[in-house]
């Protein structure tokens, strides 16, 4: 056996030194989507229902990282919507650390009108838009 195949055959995974063949891939993304009224915060039952989904599901996916995503229709004024989209993170971040995701595993961002999920003209209202998008990896 030549050098380069001794060397190569004392490579060891040192990510998981006991593994057996190709390191599978990670777990993909899961993501949820939670809706809210107008001008409101306040996640509703359903959007309760669906936090709950994803809560387990961070706790069976073994994830280490939450994102949400805050957003707003174009209803009133562009501060006023960043301000609002923050607090829907804000207010499911809360949700998620009473159903038991550890605070320091949930990241929050808000994007107000800037990123519509559905794009719409001016004072548009569109419950879409009125969301906090959430990745689970």
């Amino acid at each position: 056996m030549g050098a380069a195949a001794l060397l190569l055959a004392a490579c060891v995974d040192y990510r998981h030194p006991t593994a057996k063949g190709p390191i599978p891939p990670p777990p993909p993304w899961l993501i949820y989507s939670v809706n809210f009224d107008t001008n409101s915060s306040r996640p509703d039952s359903a959007a309760m229902d669906t936090l709950a989904k994803v809560a387990d599901a961070y706790r069976a996916s073994g994830a280490t990282k939450v994102t949400l995503t805050g957003h707003t229709d174009t209803v009133g004024s562009a501060p006023a919507n960043l301000a609002l989209s923050q607090q829907r993170a804000e207010a499911v971040k809360k949700a998620l650390i009473a159903l038991g995701v550890p605070a320091v595993n949930i990241s929050t961002a808000a994007s107000g009108e800037d990123q519509l999920p559905v794009k719409t003209a001016d004072d548009v209202p569109e419950m879409k838009n009125r969301s906090v998008d959430i990745s689970v990896r």
